[in-house]
């Protein structure tokens, strides 16, 4: 989510235990980038190119073939080293141990295809006298219990592993020790995940007034605002967090003080030109604008805050910005294939999995940047958004990961990416499951095909903007199960009502219909929520439920004033 572009350690005055998470999605990021051949193996042989795809295999993100060339190209590469005896090896490789090894990250890729060579690799084993060693990528992991002690035993056990990792996310250059470190990693990750136990509701808030704010009353909750940002900056007149300004941040606030209509105060002007001078000095040559993580984000945001200023002194700062971001999208640049699951995707920038939340940013960007409908950038993002939609006539993707089959469903709303959801999944009964769909990412998903280039005639737009209205509240970020955390609702709500406002606006409804047939004035309900909201004394807004960072006064407070911005 958007509130990811602040999870950057050296924003915390203290550091906090390591999210493993990360350090993994790291580790993984060397193998590709650093460890890769362009044969597409990695490494040296047979051995370290297995270990390598176990490892990405194993990670909490479970990368398969589906997920692009970097896994496709590296298991044709081991078929491509099987001997007619059905051993896998190079020259040199003991190929006892480098058959043992490619069978075991075949297995836990999941593959199915070759099925005449993997038969023939098992006889191979079978027929050796002597006996061959295990690797780590073929033993079964236990299964997590989820008790804290087992959480804290996880947290300590990783702790040597941690001390060893390098400044790049690897350990000691190694293909090998990497590769095993992620898999490590990765089970203890399990285990701090499934310990971790909802905390108690918030308390719902006050039912919104029924009749919409007056022009009068938003006019003064958005002063309010703008009083509470400007009063909020860190030393440096800046906005972050942990006493450090974040160029992400920043651009979020300096785009939410140009939505409040002049006229405005000196003072706000001249924190507004200091903000986007500060995210020029933050664009790297390639036209990224970052603080050390998920560019992606953090272009997206500053395009849109520099377009919004009207000041033509930063045309060729949003022309690289906007080659920035055209330079991720995951696509032949890359080696990825239209049947790719990630292909057209775009992701944080500093990982290898795209998602419908980064690339609903950087659609933003690239439109606000002047990008032509035409541009191809925006056909293959359809591509991507169509995989989100749990649209099974348009969406007939098949994902295969940790013993699930995951399909489309037919509400005609989003996922987070392809195969999977916050909200968690939908089992059929045949067992295979669906990633449900909620609201903020339906909201994406509809904005994406309109920027795209569909009718809204089209049936997928027809389909999510249908799953909007059977769906419609502005109560929580519909679609997440309460069952079982009371809190899941409110998960990226303010995210969710910034999306939902941009996309309605950008549809063109006045009104909505919910599923019971009522007619909802969208602007006026919206606004009227927002001002419920707000607190009074200092005039800013923040989410109980800080997940995606929504917990930091000076982020919801310009989600908050960039929404009601839409209302108007």
């Amino acid at each position: 989510m958007i509130a990811s572009l602040f999870l950057l350690a050296s924003l915390a005055p203290q550091a906090p235990p390591p999210d493993l998470g990360r350090v993994v999605d790291q580790a993984c990021h060397w193998l590709r980038w650093k460890a890769r051949n362009p044969d597409g193996s990695y490494g040296k042989g047979v051995v370290e190119t297995a270990a390598a795809l176990s490892a990405l295999a194993q990670s909490p993100r479970g990368y398969r073939e589906i997920d692009g060339p970097w896994i496709r190209d590296a298991v044709a590469w081991l078929f491509a080293h099987q001997a007619p005896d059905g051993s896998f090896g190079v020259e040199g490789e003991d190929r006892r141990k480098a058959t043992a090894w490619a069978l075991g990250a075949l297995k836990v890729l999941e593959v199915t295809h070759h099925e005449s060579e993997r038969a023939r690799a098992q006889a191979y084993l079978a027929s050796q006298a002597s006996q061959v060693s295990v690797p780590y990528c073929d033993i079964p992991p236990a299964p997590p219990k989820g008790t804290p002690e087992e959480a804290e035993h996880a947290r300590k056990d990783a702790e040597p592993i941690l001390a060893r990792r390098g400044k790049d996310g690897d350990w000691n250059g190694s293909v090998l020790e990497t590769a095993e470190a992620v898999g490590r990693l990765s089970q203890l990750q399990r285990f701090i995940v499934a310990a971790k136990k909802p905390g108690p509701g918030p308390a719902a808030p006050q039912p919104a007034p029924k009749e919409p704010p007056s022009k009068e009353a938003i006019d003064a909750a958005v002063r309010k605002g703008l009083d509470f940002l400007m009063a909020n900056r860190e030393g440096d007149g800046f906005w972050g967090f942990g006493g450090r300004s974040d160029p992400g941040i920043t651009g979020l606030c300096a785009a939410a003080l140009l939505s409040v209509p002049p006229p405005r105060s000196k003072e706000v002007d001249e924190a507004i030109a200091k903000s986007l001078a500060f995210l020029a000095q933050a664009q790297d040559k390639d036209g990224a604008v970052s603080s050390g993580g998920v560019a992606s984000y953090v272009t997206s945001v500053a395009i849109q805050a520099w377009v919004a200023s009207e000041d033509p002194k930063w045309r060729g700062n949003i022309e690289r910005a906007q080659g920035f971001l055209r330079k991720v999208q995951a696509d032949e640049g890359e080696g990825y294939k239209e049947e790719d699951r990630f292909y057209g995707g775009i992701g944080y920038g500093d990982d290898e999995r795209p998602d419908l939340s980064n690339l609903n940013y950087a659609l933003d960007g690239l439109v606000a940047s002047g990008l032509p409908p035409t541009d191809p950038a925006f056909a293959k993002a359809l591509a991507f958004l169509q995989r989100c939609q749990n649209r099974s006539e348009s969406n007939p993707t098949v994902i295969k990961v940790a013993g699930d089959t995951i399909v489309a469903g037919n509400d005609g709303g989003a996922a987070y990416f392809p195969g999977n959801s916050p909200a968690g999944t939908t089992t059929l009964p045949d067992g295979r499951k669906v990633a449900r769909s909620y609201g903020s990412m339906t909201y994406a998903l509809l904005k994406g095909f309109l920027y795209a280039g569909l009718d809204k005639t089209d049936a997928r737009v027809q389909a999510a903007f249908a799953w909007i209205g059977k769906n419609w509240t502005l109560e929580e970020n519909p679609g997440f199960d309460t069952s079982k955390d009371p809190r899941a609702g409110y998960q990226g709500y303010f995210y969710y009502l910034h999306t939902a406002a941009r996309t309605l606006r950008l549809f063109g409804a006045e009104k909505v219909v919910d599923a019971s047939g009522a007619s909802h004035d969208w602007k006026g309900e919206l606004a009227s929520r927002l001002l419920s909201l707000q607190n009074k004394e200092d005039g800013s807004w923040m989410n109980d439920v800080d997940r995606w960072w929504e917990g930091r006064p000076p982020l919801v407070t310009a989600y908050a004033l960039l929404t009601l911005k839409e209302t108007r």
